[in-house]
């Protein structure tokens, strides 16, 4: 795995601490929320990871399929 996707899940887990363990602000003494925008990055990660484990090698797949047909039509060996 990526090291910036990495970091990105440690993100995650601290937003989500923020979440599950209400925490209050030093300065206001008010519970620090979770912000909209936090909320949208989880999804983003998710997204992310998504792409990194099953888009990404499917498409690499279908690539590595067709120039596999494209060698076997020219009498070459396949890609290994």
């Amino acid at each position: 795995m990526p090291q910036d996707l990495a970091d990105n899940i440690d993100a995650i887990r601290n937003i989500g601490n923020f979440a599950a363990h209400p925490n209050k602000s030093k300065s206001t003494g008010d519970v620090v929320p979770v912000e909209p925008h936090e909320a949208e990055w989880n999804l983003e990660v998710l997204e992310s990871l998504f792409d990194f484990y099953f888009v990404q090698p499917a498409k690499a797949k279908a690539r590595r399929d067709a120039l596999n047909k494209k060698l076997t039509d020219a009498g070459k060996p396949p890609l290994k």
